[in-house]
């Protein structure tokens, strides 16, 4: 199979991944009516990468078909900034394949991040494990009219190339926290 194959197939499979990861954070939202079927998991996300969740924040996991899924949400405010980290399992394609092929994929889906409308596009650049990065950080409205923004950044984690979200309304977004975040990882 040559690269343009592997990278195109990784790309559908990121695709996948965030409609799965759409899903989960459905359930974790739907889990407060429903009597708690997602539950907290402390310690997730320093599984994929050497990091400290910010304080206020607790961490929820799920592990489907090696795709390893964390969600990092408020105590206190459901409605209230998340940020997930999502791991793709190590396969036949290179590291510097699964960073292309997520960074393709989210550069072409439409409504990452919850954003329907995207009104204001950059790049921050931001340091994880001692490495610069690019982030892409997206700024608009969702389906209900309401002002987001959104934040992405592919980099290599303990087991594999990560895919770190962070998502709210503008007037949840909470810049320290997402901050603390990042510096935290190792």
């Amino acid at each position: 199979m040559n690269k343009g194959c592997k990278v195109a197939l990784i790309g559908c499979g990121v695709l996948v991944l965030l409609v799965v990861g759409g899903l989960f954070y459905a359930g974790h939202k739907m889990s407060k009516a429903i009597g708690g079927m997602v539950r907290e998991t402390p310690g997730a996300a320093a599984a994929l990468v050497d990091c400290t969740t910010p304080a206020g924040y607790v961490e929820h996991s799920m592990d489907m078909m090696g795709v390893k899924m964390v969600m990092i949400v408020s105590k206190t405010d459901p409605t209230g900034m998340t940020i997930m980290l999502v791991q793709m399992p190590a396969g036949k394609a290179g590291a510097g394949d699964q960073t292309a092929a997520l960074q393709g994929a989210l550069s072409g889906a439409s409504g990452a991040g919850g954003l329907t409308k995207v009104s204001k596009t950059y790049k921050k650049d931001v340091t994880i494990k001692g490495a610069k990065q690019s982030m892409s950080v997206q700024e608009g409205t969702d389906a209900m009219g309401q002002a987001g923004r959104s934040a992405t950044v592919v980099f290599q984690g303990k087991s594999g190339t990560v895919m770190m979200m962070a998502h709210a309304n503008q007037s949840k977004w909470d810049s320290k926290s997402l901050q603390s975040f990042l510096d935290s990882m190792k």
